[in-house]
């Protein structure tokens, strides 16, 4: 399989977290690692985030975990175990995985972990309705990070047969106003489309509002890339 952004010692806590909390279906070990990325929680350095996804004992997807390492301690302090569903257009390889540490201060202390998974896959008309790169958003959430934005698609690209290439790119940010004590997220989405000879530029803005457990899919373009275990 393939390397990791993250050193050996960063990932054995996890390891060793994750075999003591076995997926409950398409079980792994660290030798199935496939991708992963580690970043620091900007407001308190001893804290490092780990985002890993390692191959299942089934076809179809991939297991993935997202978890706050205590460097100190060298421990896990909280963590999500999930799996990024894949096919013959969309799959996961070393360098899909992508830390966001933006402040998504979603409420009074409590900021959100951001986790990009793009697609290994060339783009192409059948890329998951073009989707190319999604979000998820995180919370802790004592020993569980919590999942509260669930794959947000951040990029397409696709060209259907006789047209010209179409692609759109989207960005997330605060609104003041907040719903169930958590902020709104203002989405602005850009969408290009290529022409013979020019190329037409538009924006569509909307809003996500939190329903008390996660921000509703309120926009077609919310899809369900990472699937929490239950």
């Amino acid at each position: 399989m393939g390397g990791a952004d993250c050193p050996p010692e960063d990932l054995a806590p996890v390891d060793a977290w994750l075999a003591q909390h076995p997926w409950s279906a398409g079980a792994t070990t660290p030798g199935a690692l496939v991708a992963a990325a580690c970043k620091p929680w900007p407001s308190d350095k001893s804290m490092l985030i780990v985002a890993a996804a390692y191959a299942q004992d089934q076809d179809k997807g991939k297991n993935l975990v997202v978890a706050l390492l205590d460097t100190k301690a060298m421990a896990v302090r909280s963590a999500f175990q999930g799996a990024v569903r894949e096919d013959g257009t969309w799959s996961v390889a070393q360098g899909s995985l992508h830390i966001d540490t933006t402040p998504y201060d979603l409420a009074p202390g409590v900021r959100a972990i951001g986790v990009d998974v793009t697609s290994d896959a060339v783009a192409g008309t059948l890329v998951r309705d073009g989707v190319t790169a999604t979000r998820s958003l995180f919370v802790a959430d004592g020993p569980r990070l919590r999942l509260v934005l669930d794959g947000f698609v951040l990029a397409t690209w696709r060209q259907d047969a006789g047209a010209r290439p179409a692609s759109s790119s989207a960005t997330i940010a605060l609104d003041p106003h907040r719903t169930n004590g958590f902020a709104d997220l203002r989405i602005t989405r850009t969408s290009t489309t290529a022409a013979a000879t020019t190329t037409t530029t538009t924006q569509d803005r909307t809003t996500l509002v939190y329903d008390g457990a996660h921000y509703a899919a309120g926009a077609s373009w919310v899809r369900h890339e990472v699937e929490p275990r239950h």
